[in-house]
């Protein structure tokens, strides 16, 4: 039984980052898979709605809180103090460690045509000594790999560490329906659009804003087509957790 506090049927871990890295090196260590989901507000409220993303998150080893609102929500419902631990933040740290301890990375999956191999680079200019053993997008111009294709690419290079740039809910979904054909990967994250910030094609929040969890007015500033996205996080998920403890009131 998952014995993690949930916030609206959804489990988090009450982790900080380093002892997220933690856990990720233990199963780096022992080889047992490690599905590594950085639940926010948007995911939360998408869960609710989507019954197979809802039962991957649950299966998920490492639920991370990503997002002041779910900090937010954590006091509101009176669960267990729960620490922001960005999904970004986790990707960065992890390379960091991977580059130290020569595990193998792969990354899959973009959203923007392009910036995989530009976050390739990117990577391995930033974090001397990474083992970057993989790249790939998916795509070819227009046409979609079969997924059989890309998880035997992955499979040949065998990769220790995959990160999955599909975005919500597909990124998770992927990893958890092949979670089995991914050969000798220990942990797998969905990264969303991370590739997009290591690569240099869209800029993160400043640090100040993210600290006071300001990221989201960055966002709708910089990518107003977000707005309906940010409208989710920052005004239906308050709504949605309210009523969860006036429920229970």
């Amino acid at each position: 039984m998952d014995t993690r506090p949930t916030i609206l049927n959804v489990p988090f871990d009450a982790v900080t980052l380093p002892q997220a890295l933690a856990q990720a090196e233990q199963a780096l260590i022992s080889g047992r898979f490690c599905h590594v989901v950085t639940p926010g507000p948007e995911f939360v409220m998408l869960a609710r709605r989507h019954q197979p993303f809802a039962a991957v998150l649950r299966r998920s080893a490492l639920s991370l809180p990503d997002g002041m609102g779910v900090i937010l929500a954590a006091r509101v419902l009176g669960l267990p103090a729960l620490h922001r631990v960005a999904g970004t933040d986790f990707m960065q740290t992890l390379l960091v460690r991977a580059a130290e301890a020569g595990w193998r990375v792969y990354f899959f999956g973009c959203l923007r045509p392009g910036a995989i191999e530009h976050a390739a680079h990117q990577a391995v200019r930033a974090y001397p000594g990474l083992r970057l053993v993989g790249a790939e997008s998916g795509w070819r111009g227009r046409w979609r790999l079969p997924d059989r294709v890309v998880t035997w690419r992955i499979r040949r290079a065998q990769p220790d560490l995959l990160f999955v740039g599909l975005g919500a809910p597909e990124q998770e979904l992927w990893i958890d329906r092949h979670r089995s054909q991914l050969g000798r990967v220990a942990v797998a994250v969905g990264v969303g659009g991370a590739f997009d910030y290591l690569a240099g094609v869209v800029r993160r929040a400043p640090k100040p804003l993210r600290v006071l969890g300001f990221e989201w007015l960055w966002r709708l500033l910089r990518q107003p087509q977000r707005w309906q996205r940010i409208i989710t996080a920052v005004v239906r998920f308050p709504v949605a957790v309210l009523q969860e403890r006036w429920r229970h009131a």
